[in-house]
């Protein structure tokens, strides 16, 4: 059956204008790809699916299809996939530098994000879209969590639902806070956000870009759109960041910053945990439920969008202080025998691990492992000396991991299970045991999501 659409909500010219063209999803995630087909197929939009998958990888996906007939290429993607092909929507996962992206590109057939289409489907909403190496989810979750508790306001993106298995959730005027990676900032087109914000960069996704400065161009083209009505919020403490506030790509939009140590800020914190908003103290975030002071910058962060986004100050306030972690994100799961167990899978950059460790002052029992992404983590070395009792490194990069960082108490014990039934057995009263693992969860896990889940289960069975 076909998805209904309230009409109101939709932009028809747009939808017009696809009817008449042949539309191939790359990429058949459910997520994401099929997300795109139950849409097309309920606009009357003819379009196929390509994916490097075979048939039988591609079961799920194909349970998910609304129209059972859908045209669907399997394996090798080949040039006669684009035989009439108007338009391309990309799945997030999929990289530009793919063969059959690369022929499109040669035939000018154009290439937008599912996020893109979903934003040019829809109509007179307000967005914020949030971006960064780490921290965007939570900080996503934390402004979606205060504008709902005074407008209605939808989480989607890189994190919850997809934007486009929304669009028939969305009325006019709601707010949509989107998390967005590099990998959907990469075929944006005409996004244009009434606020963004780059929380923070550091080296990531090298595995899939040939250097920091593709990755640092993609994240920047959260901004590319917008104009002095609209605002751009950068963290004034990451150098990365900070090099934008005067840039000249920057020119054009409003730009306001956040700081945990400069009161030059539009928003910043001073050493009482006092909040400070346009040299103005605001509230205290001294009893908030988040750990280490990554978070404090997320939670200054989502103050300054939701103050622009023109939420009050005691919602502000109160939500703040209600919010708590979001699941696998140094998540605290237990406490047993006086030993506390957090679950930090999202974790996949030098820099998450650094603030998993920087949460606590000693005592750390770190598990890290799974795959690499072509990262370094030797800069770890000088962190765990002072907050770390142990590292165990697990997975498919134990050694590699293990030979990047200076530490004498480390241990490399290939089984995940065996791994935390180690730290289990070494660990005393006042010690954390913390996920926190550096590497993606694809030598074992089907994604962050399920290697967390699998923690979290180990460490409540634990007796």
């Amino acid at each position: 059956m076909k998805i209904r659409f309230d009409y109101k909500n939709i932009n028809k010219s747009y939808v017009e204008r696809l009817k008449d063209s042949y539309v191939l999803i790359v990429g058949a995630s459910v997520r994401s790809g099929v997300s795109v087909a139950n849409i097309l197929y309920s606009l009357d939009i003819k379009y196929a699916l390509s994916d490097s998958k075979s048939y039988e990888e591609l079961e799920t996906s194909r349970a998910k299809l609304i129209n059972k007939d859908s045209t669907f290429f399997y394996g090798k993607q080949t040039e006669n996939q684009l035989e009439n092909i108007d338009l391309i929507i990309l799945s997030p996962g999929v990289p530009m530098s793919i063969d059959i992206l690369q022929l499109a590109k040669s035939k000018n057939i154009k290439i937008i994000s599912e996020i893109e289409f979903a934003y040019r489907t829809l109509k007179d909403n307000k967005y914020i879209a949030i971006t960064a190496t780490d921290g965007k989810t939570t900080t996503t979750m934390l402004v979606d969590f205060i504008c709902s508790k005074y407008t209605s306001s939808h989480a989607l993106g890189n994190v919850g639902d997809t934007f486009t298995e929304n669009i028939t959730n969305i009325k006019n005027n709601d707010t949509i806070v989107l998390e967005l990676s590099s990998f959907q900032l990469e075929t944006i087109d005409s996004l244009k956000p009434n606020i963004s914000a780059i929380l923070n960069l550091a080296c990531d996704h090298l595995d899939r870009y040939t250097g920091m400065d593709k990755y640092f161009e993609a994240k920047r083209n959260i901004y590319k759109n917008q104009d002095k009505n609209d605002i751009l919020i950068l963290n004034h403490d990451n150098p990365y960041t900070n090099s934008l506030i005067a840039d000249k790509s920057t020119a054009n939009v409003s730009v306001f910053t956040f700081s945990l140590k400069n009161n030059n800020a539009s928003i910043y914190l001073d050493d009482n945990d006092n909040v400070y908003f346009e040299n103005k103290n605001i509230f205290s975030i001294k009893n908030i439920k988040l750990k280490g002071s990554h978070n404090k910058e997320n939670i200054l962060a989502a103050i300054l969008i939701t103050i622009k986004h023109n939420i009050p100050i005691d919602i502000i306030e109160k939500s703040v202080l209600e919010f708590e972690a979001v699941a696998h994100r140094m998540e605290f799961i237990r406490e047993f025998n006086g030993v506390e167990y957090y679950n930090d899978s999202k974790a996949t950059t030098v820099q998450s691990v650094i603030k998993a460790i920087q949460s606590f002052d000693e005592n750390i029992i770190l598990m890290m492992g799974g795959r690499n992404k072509a990262m370094d983590f030797a800069p770890i070395s000088e962190y765990v000396k002072n907050h770390c009792k142990a590292i165990i490194f697990t997975g498919e990069a134990r050694t590699e991991f293990s030979s990047m960082i200076d530490f004498d108490n480390k241990h490399i014990i290939e089984d995940f299970d065996e791994a935390l039934h180690y730290a289990v057995s070494i660990a005393s009263s006042n010690d954390k045991i913390i996920l926190s693992p550096g590497g993606t969860s694809f030598d074992r896990f089907n994604s962050y999501v399920d290697r967390g889940l699998y923690f979290k289960k180990l460490v409540l069975s634990i007796k």
